[in-house]
């Protein structure tokens, strides 16, 4: 299946949803098969616009990435497509997500899509040497992301 959006989905948006985007969205720009796809960050549970965690936009700033411009979103039915692509981080945020759309297809796990097993967590209330870990686990991720949808693409 051929996606023309991809979008990242965590509980609140305001960290894993957002590192995740940025990062495919920088690697998109490389590749000249997949410039074309969309790339957003949603969460399942926002009650208003809130900011990217601060350690977040520390961690990605010294990595060239910019998540400063991102503002939790909650995803809404109109986000489900044939061609979009739905990344969550838990298997309970997929399950939340087939419970609560009727219209949701192509929801996999992060680590589902790239063939792995597992969560994502959110190192909340932990050190910034946690977060630096999830980052990293994050930006892999999502590299693999990018190498498999350009498998798909071609």
């Amino acid at each position: 299946m051929k996606y023309a959006r991809v979008i990242f989905c965590s509980r609140d948006c305001t960290y894993r949803a957002p590192v995740a985007a940025e990062v495919l969205r920088k690697k998109m720009e490389d590749i000249p098969g997949l410039k074309h796809i969309r790339v957003s960050a949603r969460g399942r549970v926002v009650m208003f616009p809130e900011p990217v965690n601060g350690k977040a936009v520390a961690i990605g700033r010294s990595k060239g990435l910019d998540l400063e411009k991102y503002t939790a979103i909650a995803i809404e039915k109109q986000d489900f497509h044939v061609e979009t692509l739905v990344l969550v981080m838990t298997e309970a945020d997929k399950k939340k997500i087939y419970d609560t759309y009727d219209n949701a297809i192509n929801v996999y796990t992060l680590k589902e899509f790239v063939g792995l097993t597992g969560d994502i967590e959110m190192p909340f209330g932990k050190s910034l040497a946690d977060y630096g870990e999830s980052f990293n686990q994050l930006q892999q991720l999502a590299t693999e992301v990018a190498e498999k949808i350009l498998q798909i693409q071609n």
